[in-house]
């Protein structure tokens, strides 16, 4: 698995939804947040030549109906890692009380919960594909200390 961290949104990465009031995205527990991810430019790995991705797979949630990639070669694994921007303390999970209120709609709740008919999403004609999720717990939730998830 390669794994690369950003301090800032790279060429191949846009926020579609919600838009940012000015430099802040404010993001409720029933706003959904859509990023754009162009495979194409998606840059090659270190000695690698440079792979046309044909589309991503996304983690399994509630709101994903699972299906089986059938060439991983060619799909790209999203994974969305949670921080809060007060502590900058990793957070994998909703809190007890989200976790109960989500828990009778959806069975499992997870703190990212990603949206799509199929966790494979393939990609258009000209390479982009549109990643869709809501947080199911806010930051103060987390911590009292937090404001924001990063």
């Amino acid at each position: 698995m390669y794994t690369k961290v950003y301090t800032s949104p790279p060429d191949w990465l846009s926020l579609s939804r919600p838009q940012p009031e000015g430099q802040v995205v404010i993001v409720r527990r029933e706003c959904q947040v859509a990023l754009n991810i162009k495979l194409y430019e998606w840059p090659a790995l270190s000695g690698k030549l440079l792979i046309k991705w044909k589309g991503l797979v996304i983690p399994s949630t509630a709101n994903v109906k699972t299906e089986e990639s059938r060439s991983d070669e060619d799909v790209l694994h999203v994974s969305v890692r949670v921080f809060g921007a007060d502590t900058e303390r990793e957070y994998k999970s909703v809190c007890d009380a989200c976790s109960k209120r989500e828990g009778k709609k959806k069975g499992n709740p997870t703190l990212v919960d990603f949206h799509a008919a199929s966790n494979v999403i393939k990609a258009s004609e000209d390479g982009l594909a549109q990643v869709k999720f809501k947080f199911s717990c806010y930051p103060k939730h987390q911590n009292s200390n937090e404001s924001a998830y990063l």
